[in-house]
């Protein structure tokens, strides 16, 4: 037994036979040869462009022949690690090289993550050497370096005592929280102390690379980069870190090179580096074995090692392994893959296929190797017995030699001139003569005889960090092309290795397919502009009648078995489509450009220059949220160029076509399938931009007043939002903390399961299921059965959500505090401790799944000012800064429903405009209602104020934010100014004064950081349950003790209508906003239903802005040291001297009656009253106007007028008083809530107090009643002749018309004085009233003058 196990193999390979596959490619081949064969034999199309396009044809049939070949018999490696350890009593040396060259495209930092997830492999460490070759002899890399080992020192053994897969800190702490219950007490106080250490780390390396904190290179280890420069500088080889006693639970050998470099010296790019690092570590440890990586590829699986040598110690068929190639994957790849770079499809639907006896390809980076075999050694000399050190891999050179001892010998090998007249990039390590040195060198490799394998363990071995740019990703693309079309017709060429060498055919047809990139180009571009010729010249390249059926089914077949091919690994749709559309622009453009310079170079006209592609440090979760991520930018490049040209002549032929400009030919003229390639071409060239995430903020404050089955309306529609699911995240701040409103909405989520897909289905307009169930029936014969059954399964399933919420409210059901329950068993309203949930979790990022639903009930306390909704607003917008992040927020009451599901996209389509978006703050939308009683009674639907005034904002600096229904961007409630987004905020990214800012928040200040540098990383791909902890810190009352929160960021403080402030403090630093009005409207609320609703909410709206205008946020100080515009600073003056006009308007009102008991007189006499009357008449008749012209009522017009007296003089009169008593420092305003009411859309009628006044004991109708009391009791002493003798013009008409005017307006009230029960004003206020018209009276007749 024990012998059977010693013959199992290390590593075994499993071929799949992929049977449709093989049909499918093999059907396109058919077609591409039908098509070829058509144009050899047709009698009449032997024109230039029918040549031409035989010619591009053939080489596209002879690629799709290589991609056949190499497709036909794919294989998987699985490697048996276990075996290998229970095998080699000793495991051999590994050295491991980084490669950096430029501190500035490839951040030390990334150096230093790639470099402590290698010091943290699962592999004993004195068996390991790491080797970073610095082609930019920067001291901030070595200094990175420098700092980096001292980490190391705590960060590997917390890797490996808590087996850690993920070992490069940056990706680890960014991905993982310690909320998690099975971590131990031991491990959440380790991981946080290991958190620390690694912010200081980074924090410190940022600020050497920002020039915040001055190098030193006048001492120390620095000394020898004082007089060096980047292409011209001495050898230096620095022993970082050294495993002097060989320990293996110690740390591996570190070893910093920078190669010699002089100007009149080739430095052979990469390549030469790699070789300076092969000559340096074969002096120092000499192991048998080399893994290189980029600077940017992290260790994803720590036991990489062993897989790979379970392949190159294999006694069966490992000998002959030259080298073990892992793929490259990204962690940070944008969502779909925008720029095509990410290769996922690639590498498995290709390149795996090649891990057959084909041998895989050598990619630059990931890749073990033997040391003999990069020292020249063929297979059959491992049988002949080269015996020489390093030429046998069971020899090592120096048995424990120490590194330091080595340095002056590592110097000289280092040096410029060491390779002169030796084999080093000829025919011994990687092989010179192409900008792309990893092609060539695996040539060399195979040509010899050595094969090569794959290794793909699970997980995957590395992740890098792929390009997030168009012109990034253009660069990289074009030095690809330019060295493999050098290789292609160069020395190395596969051609040379199969004929000369002994690369096997089917591997030298793979590796054509690779080399010929550039090559590939020429025919593309050549195809590409035949169509528009064909067009413009009214000629044809495709043939007529049933032969162009050849072409569309071979177009039609091929992008559906490709796309088959991405859906079967999982990728989108989308995904697919900007791999197809980023193949047409690279290969035409960049791999074009590639093809030119190469031809420059072989030519002996100009040399290539290397390019390095630039490596951005983003957290493993960021894609889609950088303002710039997904979208394409451009520059001067001559890349761009071509492509630009290719897109101009596309449309220039096409707008030809349409015209009819071309010349006129009787035969062969230009056809269908001229105008389908041209068009296939530009939409190719037309990128569509991703979606960006949205945050949806909900809140609420009192289950009694706002029905908890209201807000899951509200929430329901904003969950069936006409928007990808994975870019929506909903947060509910609940600051009643009521289990009942949690019960709730974890209901909810369970019906949302049904009620989501069946309002996209079926397109339904209104997403909140009561509005849409009272207001469609399925009597309708347009219905199809389908559907009416449907909506009686869901309906019922509404109908038993909504039952079981209300007997839950009525506590006709208890509801038990256990389970999810259990933190909400020892709370109050006003003393809790914050309460985050998350109730739906899209963890799989689907686009048609649901969105995350988050419940937060911020933490409340006695002791504290909890600063009323404002607050609410900045835990949530914290809250969702941690959890999604998202650039942009919606902020909805509780009772605004989604009308219209395709808003977030009409609000998005103002913010992302190119040309006037970008300085756009928010976007307001209407409030209207969906439960306006008819004629609007109590004057508080606003239908005619949004239409005149709120659009007449909208044509200065754009609308106030009215505290609902608003898009912001999350930069801007950040306190991001307009000019920064262009400028930068360099210096405001510090951590110290980030803390001072955002407060203590580790987490939060990471994302902070993100949105204010343009960046954010995106709810596609984070976890919210992940940041529990790190958000119940951030909800807690003290967080915000000493920051900007309330002040400078977010909802401003100070007072109880804390849109308005907030508002103008974002246009007072520059920003514009929008108003939104799409058909249908965007929202529907829930208006005040009864008077007493509407004058708390009114009262509640005259204190705030009453404060706001004699506040610090006044208008006046916004324009005079801000940037609000001065008109716009005019229509604010009106909005918030809502209070102080009442004290006008009260004072007028009294003036009235004063003058009619005094018997005086403030209106002229004679013909002179004509001016007030006209005024008067003509301002009425001018609104009435304005009111009927928007389709209203004559009755709502005088609805409206009458309330806007009442209000006035009764709520803004009283919210006026009580904001001087606040700004009086008397007495602190209270925040009193608005009652919801949860009814039918259109229910008023038949509601039996709809429409009618009712009364209570509030201050609020003391005023109204004294009002009308003391002009009842004027108009009584003027009918009765009891005024005093005038003295000079006594009391006119007109003020006996001003007085009737408002007794009409207050008419209600009259009936009130009459009426009992809830529809009569109680005693309690008449008696009250009386008293204090009594006083009046008293004081007009006294005060008689």
């Amino acid at each position: 037994m024990a012998n059977q196990e010693d013959d199992d193999p290390l590593y075994e390979k499993v071929w799949f036979k992929r049977r449709y596959q093989r049909v499918m490619d093999t059907f396109i081949l058919l077609l591409l040869l039908l098509l070829l064969s058509y144009r050899l034999f047709s009698h009449n199309n032997f024109t230039i462009p029918w040549i031409v396009a035989f010619i591009c044809e053939s080489w596209f049939t002879f690629t799709w022949i290589i991609i056949l070949s190499t497709k036909w018999t794919p294989a998987l490696t699985i490697t048996h690690p276990d075996r290998l350890l229970q095998r080699v009593p000793e495991l051999p040396q590994i050295d491991l090289f980084v490669a950096t060259a430029d501190p500035v495209l490839e951040p030390p930092i990334i150096t230093a993550n790639t470099v402590l997830s290698l010091l943290a492999l699962d592999y004993p460490t004195n068996k390991l050497a790491c080797y970073v070759s610095d082609d930019g002899c920067s001291p901030l890399t070595f200094y990175a370096l420098l700092e980096a080992s001292k980490f190391a020192k705590f960060w590997v053994p917390f890797c490996k005592k808590y087996k850690i897969q993920l070992r490069a800190p940056f990706g680890y702490f960014s991905s993982v929280a310690t909320t998690n219950s099975e971590h131990s007490p031991e491990f959440k106080q380790e991981w946080s102390r290991m958190k620390d250490m690694y912010d200081n780390l980074s924090r410190k390396i940022q600020d050497v690379t920002r020039k915040q904190i001055p190098l030193q290179l006048d001492d120390g280890e620095f000394t020898v980069f004082s007089n060096t420069e980047r292409r011209n500088h001495p050898t230096i080889i620095k022993v970082i870190s050294e495993n002097k006693d060989g320990v293996s639970d110690g740390l591996p050998h570190l070893i910093y090179v920078s190669r010699e470099k002089k100007p009149h010296q080739t430095h052979n790019y990469k390549a030469g580096a790699m070789n300076v690092l092969t000559r340096v570590s074969g002096l120092m440890t000499n192991a048998p074995f080399m893994l290189n990586v980029d600077c940017d590829m992290f260790v994803n699986n720590p036991k990489i090692v062993l897989h790979a040598l379970s392949i190159l110690m294999d006694s069966q068929k490992g000998e002959e392994v030259a080298f073990i190639q892992c793929f490259q994957q990204f962690y940070d790849g944008i969502k779909n893959d925008p720029f095509g770079n990410q290769w996922v499809a690639a590498f498995e639907v290709f390149f795996s296929n090649l891990n057959e006896a084909l041998s895989f390809l050598f990619s630059r980076t990931n890749a073990f190797h033997r040391r003999n075999v990069i020292y020249g050694l063929y297979p059959e000399e491992i049988e002949i017995g080269r015996k020489d050190h390093a030429l046998d891999w069971k020899t090592n050179f120096h048995n424990g030699s120490s590194p330091s001892d080595c340095i002056e010998a590592a110097i000289k090998v280092a040096g410029c001139e060491y390779e002169c007249g030796t084999w080093w990039g000829e025919k011994i390590g990687w092989v010179y003569g192409s900008i792309v040195e990893d092609v060539p060198t695996g040539l060399s490799i195979h040509r010899r005889g050595w094969r090569s394998e794959c290794c793909t363990p699970d997980p995957i071995a590395f992740t890098g960090c792929a390009p997030r740019g168009l012109l990034s990703t253009m660069v990289q693309q074009k030095r690809w092309a330019t060295g493999l079309t050098e290789v292609f017709f160069g020395k190395h060429s596969p051609i040379m290795g199969m004929i000369f060498g002994k690369i096997q055919f089917r591997a030298g047809l793979s590796y054509s397919w690779l080399a010929n990139w550039g090559l590939r180009s020429v025919f593309e571009v050549c195809y590409a502009l035949l169509p528009p010729y064909c067009i413009i010249t009214d000629t044809s390249i495709f043939p007529k009648g049933p032969g162009l059926w050849i072409p569309i089914a071979l177009f039609v077949i091929y992008s559906v078995h490709t796309l088959l091919e991405y859906l079967k690994i999982g990728l989108s749709i989308r995904y697919w489509w900007n791999n197809q559309r980023m193949t047409i622009i690279t290969t035409t453009t960049a791999w074009f450009i590639g093809f030119l310079s190469a031809m420059l170079k072989l030519a002996g006209i100009s040399d290539n220059v290397f390019e390095i592609t630039e490596k951005e440090l983003s957290s493993s979760d960021a894609d889609g949220n950088d303002g710039d991520a997904g979208r394409f930018t451009f520059d001067e490049s001559p890349v761009f160029v071509v492509g630009t040209t290719i897109l101009l002549v596309q449309l220039g032929a096409m707008l030809i076509r349409f015209l009819r400009l071309e010349p006129s030919h009787s035969e062969n003229g230009c056809g269908i399938g001229e105008f389908i390639s041209s068009t296939y071409v530009v939409v190719c060239y037309f990128p569509v931009q991703e979606l960006p995430p949205v945050d949806l903020l909900v809140t609420t404050a009192d289950p009694v007043l706002e029905s908890p089955i209201i807000t899951v309306n509200t929430v329901l529609s904003l969950l069936a939002l006409d928007y990808p699911a994975n870019k929506l995240a909903c947060y509910v701040s609940d600051d009643g903390c009521s289990p009942v409103t949690f019960y709730a909405l974890v209901e909810a989520s369970k019906f949302a399961k049904f009620w989501v897909p069946f309002c996209k289905k079926h397109s339904l307009q209104v997403r909140a299921p009561f509005r849409y169930f009272s207001d469609v029936t399925i009597n309708n014969n347009q219905h199809s059965l389908q559907f009416k059954q449907e909506w009686l399964r869901v309906k019922e399933m509404y109908d038993n959500l909504s039952q079981k919420i209300e007997e839950v409210i009525h506590k006709t059901i208890p509801l038990q505090l256990d389970g999810e329950f259990a933190v909400f068993s020892d709370t109050e309203q006003r003393n809790h401790p914050s309460i985050v949930k998350v109730i739906l979790e899209n963890k799989e990022g689907r686009f048609d799944g649901l969105s995350h639903l988050i419940y937060v009930s911020r933490e409340k306390r006695p002791q504290y000012h909890h600063n009323y909704k404002a607050g609410a607003m900045n835990v949530l917008t914290r809250v969702s800064g941690l959890m999604s992040n998202a650039p942009f927020m919606l902020n909805v009451d509780c009772d605004m429903v989604v009308n219209n599901p395709k808003i977030v996209l009409h609000a998005l389509c103002i913010f992302m405009d190119s040309q006037k978006g970008k300085d756009v703050a928010f976007v307001q939308c209407f409030q209207q209602f969906y439960d306006g009683i008819k004629d609007d009674p109590f004057g508080n639907q606003w239908v005619a104020a949004f239409e005149y005034i709120i659009r007449g904002m909208a044509g200065l600096q754009g609308p106030f934010y009215g505290g609902t229904n608003t898009f912001h961007r999350r930069n801007t409630i950040y306190g991001l100014y307009p000019h920064e987004i262009e400028t930068g905020i360099k210096g405001k990214l510090e951590e110290d004064i980030l803390i001072q800012q955002f407060g203590s928040s580790k987490e939060f200040i990471n994302s902070a950081a993100h949105v204010l540098g343009g960046s954010a990383y995106s709810a596609n791909e984070i976890t919210p349950s992940n940041f529990i902890e790190a958000a119940t810190q951030v909800a807690n009352c003290e967080y915000e003790c000493d920051t900007f929160w309330g002040k400078k960021l977010g909802w401003l403080y100070g007072s109880i209508s804390e849109d308005v402030p907030t508002g103008l403090n974002i246009q007072r630093k520059g920003w514009r906003s929008e108003c939104c009005t799409p058909d249908p409207i965007a929202f529907k609320g829930c208006a005040p239903r009864g008077l007493l609703s509407t004058v708390i909410q009114q009262k509640r709206w005259g204190s705030g802005l009453t404060v706001v205008f004699f506040g610090k946020h006044s208008p006046l100080v916004c324009m005079l040291f801000g940037k609000v515009q001065f008109r716009a600073g005019l229509s604010y003056f009106w909005l918030t001297n809502w209070g102080l006009r009442a004290a006008f308007l009260v004072s007028y009102v009294a003036l009235i009656a004063y003058c009619m008991i005094a018997n005086t007189s403030i209106f002229p006499q004679g013909l002179v009253l004509w001016i007030a009357i006209s005024v008067f008449v003509i301002y009425n008749i001018h609104t009435l106007l304005e009111y009927l012209t928007i389709g209203l009522s004559i009755r709502h017009w005088w609805n409206n007028q009458r309330m806007c007296v009442m209000r006035t003089t009764s709520a803004w009169f009283i919210g006026f008083l009580s904001a001087m008593l606040k700004l009086s420092r008397i007495s602190d305003t209270l925040f009193e809530i608005t009652e919801k009411e949860h009814s039918a859309s259109g229910a008023d009628g038949n509601n039996a107090d709809a429409g009618r006044f009712t009364f209570d004991e509030s201050p609020v109708f003391v005023v109204g009643t004294t009002i009308l009391l003391v002009h009842l009791t004027a108009m009584l002493i003027m009918f009765l002749r009891l005024q005093p003798n005038p003295f000079g013009n006594g009391c006119g008409v007109g003020e006996f018309i001003c007085s009737t005017y408002l007794v009409l307006c207050y008419w209600p009230y009259l009936k009130g004085l009459f009426s009992r029960g809830k529809y009569g004003i109680p005693l309690s206020t008449i008696f009250m009233s009386s008293v204090f018209a009594l006083v009046f009276v008293h004081f007009c007749r006294s005060n008689i003058i």
